[in-house]
């Protein structure tokens, strides 16, 4: 069966060079825009770099209205954010990701800002404003990456700043009274030295209507900031960065009216609405800075790359969701972050081209997670309280170097590994329920492993490239934190993956069709469970599955038939399952499919430009995307999985002949559907969060 899939897709590759080469055009005008990104650590057309990227520009990011990287998931293919709140998204490509909820864990999938590895978990939901663009990477990128990267990455690209003198503002007004404003100020200082700041506020009256009568939740209070200076004169960049986040809300509260099997359904088929004891609440603050400087020499470049980050967690929840005031949880967390990144290039226009360099992460992680079950026994003034503290320093160095030599005109080869050493000491105390003893433990393990990819990619014609790669990466093990202080550690997972695609520039420049074809096998997959006991209460383990299976495809077009039309569409298939797996409960799970990871996706845009007097122009656009249905954990419990879902969203702009000047309506999920984001059980408690309803509204922009 695997087999005949795999074929079907390399002939489905074939056809796409096929076409590619019937109607390519040797001296064809490039009428879409090129797209350069860095994920190789050099400036190259995405169309000349042998892996699967998406990329998402800043037009998309305003005209879809990405402020996080959760929306991200409507416009890149096979991938799945699922986050409740501003901490710890759950984040899934290719069916590979973790949805463990502790302060102390690690993804599948790197979030780098600026290409700062994020390692926190109250750091990776960070507001996204005054964005270039943001690179998608799929599969291991274990050679230039490294760290935690088995099912790829996700890297913000801030705008830098320019030698010249602007301003720019937006400010927006939609339903639920969400006001957002974004300012914008660039200054050239000198000829060498030039500086930027950027801010943004986005508040929202909350969409959760708490029928208890003590408060709704799941509004929206945050501010970001960030500012930049770079100096850039001969032979020298230097760009130094301080960035801020603070975030100050009603937690996202579940919803248990969507499972007609829960035992405390509430307000029957009325989403967003249960009696709440309390709304939850959220505070999340970050603050960091990044020195990020290069010195080109004769024939080689070395680049510097230090950063610190520092977040603080506080957050409440009712996590019975129900209105009596049963089950309490408090969340905080400190973690601190230091990293430096030293990396040589070459500079050369000889056939060979290499970068080599070395890596450093430390972490310092203080986490108190404190649960209080009042009315127990259903004694009203019996109050239990479970008080566990934990921290976590980890530690990470590692060699890499990746080289690529163009043996003929048509045919470059290119080699990459990375060697890493990452240790964790894990120290945990914890006092149970019913007056139990302090215990305690401390555990450290440590791990040495190299990853790496390998491949080729071959000119068909001057339109169309092939490429085959390997890449085998690992993700280090860790430690459980969510149940007792004598649950075990779990260990690496490995990845095997093999990727076959084409990227093709055709119809005399007017359009773009790249697809992938992966297989993958994975070792001791990490995999994350709620475990129930008849003896004790639900426990939360990350175990290691025996194996598991992916294999896809993905294709992204982008078509410009008119100057002012263009047409962008991604579609993936994805079946990815355990090929062998026994969870903690000793039930086998093999054939199962992997969490976070839908059959089949698709997402369209279309932008088109009118022409109206005197220079100005209106400028529509519209969304659309569908996701199949998938689960949430590994069980495949089908009361909580998510349905398949389409969703839809338009911007209509009115843009000045200068471009100084604009003004548009947009919406959001406008056919207001009603989705599953996220979905756990605890204690026999399901806790549903649901997706933002339809949302609406005016923005009005400003350039200077």
């Amino acid at each position: 069966m695997r087999i005949r899939i795999f074929m079907r897709g390399a002939s489905l590759l074939g056809a796409c060079v096929s076409t590619s080469f019937a109607i390519a055009s040797d001296n064809a005008a490039r009428y879409l825009e090129e797209i350069v990104v860095t994920a190789t650590k050099r400036t190259v057309d995405v169309q000349q770099l042998p892996l699967a990227v998406s990329v998402v520009t800043a037009d998309s990011l305003r005209a879809m209205r990405m402020t996080t990287i959760d929306p991200l998931a409507q416009q890149v293919p096979n991938l799945v954010v699922s986050a409740a709140g501003n901490t710890t998204p759950w984040v899934f490509m290719r069916g590979v990701g973790t949805n463990d909820i502790n302060a102390n864990s690690v993804g599948a999938v790197g979030i780098y800002q600026d290409e700062v590895y994020m390692n926190g978990t109250a750091t990776q939901l960070q507001q996204m404003f005054d964005l270039d663009r943001v690179e998608v990477p799929k599969g291991p990128q274990g050679t230039l990456y490294g760290r935690n990267t088995t099912g790829g990455v996700i890297s913000l690209v801030s705008m830098k700043p320019q030698a010249v003198d602007s301003a720019s503002g937006r400010v927006s007004y939609g339903r639920y009274g969400q006001f957002d404003i974004e300012a914008v100020g660039n200054a050239a200082i000198t000829d060498a030295m030039a500086a930027r700041l950027a801010f943004v506020r986005r508040s929202r009256e909350p969409i959760f209507d708490n029928t208890h009568g003590t408060g709704d939740g799941s509004d929206i209070d945050n501010w970001a900031a960030r500012g930049a200076l770079r100096y850039r004169r001969g032979d020298q960049d230097w760009l130094l960065s301080v960035y801020g986040s603070s975030v100050d809300a009603k937690a996202t509260e579940f919803d248990k009216s969507l499972i007609a099997q829960h035992p405390q359904r509430a307000d029957v088929g009325t989403p967003r609405s249960e009696p709440l004891s309390w709304p939850g609440h959220e505070k999340v603050d970050i603050l960091g800075s990044t020195l990020n400087g290069t010195l080109d020499f004769d024939k080689v470049a070395l680049t510097s790359i230090s950063a610190v980050v520092n977040s603080r967690r506080d957050t409440r929840a009712d996590i019975d969701s129900s209105a009596p005031d049963w089950l309490d949880q408090t969340r905080r967390n400190e973690a601190t972050q230091l990293s430096q990144e030293f990396r040589l290039a070459s500079r050369t226009d000889g056939p060979l081209e290499w970068v080599a360099g070395a890596y450093f992460f430390r972490e310092d992680l203080d986490a108190t997670v404190l649960l209080k079950a009042s009315q127990a026994l259903g004694v009203p003034s019996l109050t239990f309280v479970s008080d566990t503290e934990y921290s976590q320093h980890d530690s990470s160095a590692a060699a890499f170097g990746d080289a690529t030599w163009q043996t003929t005109e048509r045919l470059s080869l290119f080699l990459g590994g990375r060697y890493t050493y990452e240790e964790k000491d894990f120290r945990t105390s914890q006092q149970g329920y019913f007056n139990a003893p302090l215990t305690s433990s401390h555990q450290r393990e440590s791990w040495t492993r190299p990853s790496g990819s390998a491949g080729f990619s071959y000119t068909l014609s001057p339109q169309v490239m092939g490429y085959g790669r390997y890449s085998h990466g690992f993700r280090a093990g860790g430690f459980n934190a969510g149940g007792g202080v004598d649950d075990p550690a779990f260990g690496p997972e490995y990845v095997d993956m093999i990727e076959a695609g084409v990227k093709s520039t055709f119809a005399d420049g007017r359009a773009r069709l790249n697809a992938a074809l992966f297989f993958a096998e994975y070792r001791d997959m990490q995999v994350y469970a709620l475990v129930s006991s008849p003896a004790g209460p639900t426990t939360q383990y990350l175990t290691n599955a025996a194996r598991a299976s992916i294999e896809g495809i993905e294709m992204d077009l982008s078509w410009r038939p008119l100057t002012r039309l263009q047409i962008d569409l991604s579609a993936a298939w994805l079946d990815a399952q355990f090929d062998r797996y026994v969870d903690s409960s000793n039930i086998d799970r093999g054939g199962n499919r992997l969490t976070g990871a839908p059959e089949t996706s698709w997402s369209a845009i279309v932008r088109y430009d009118q022409p109206l007097a005197r220079g100005a122009k209106l400028a529509v656009s519209a969304d659309a995307n569908y996701r199949d249905g998938f689960y949430f954990d590994a069980a495949n419990t089908a009361r909580f999985a998510a349905d398949a879902r389409h969703l839809v969203g338009a911007r209509l702009a009115y843009v000045s002949a200068d471009e100084r000047f604009s003004v548009a309506l947009w919406g959001r999920n406008l056919t207001d559907e009603l989705y599953f984001v996220r979905a756990t059980s605890f204690l026999n408690m399901d806790s549903i969060v649901v997706g933002d309803p339809r949302t609406y509204g005016v923005e009005i922009g400003v350039k200077l």
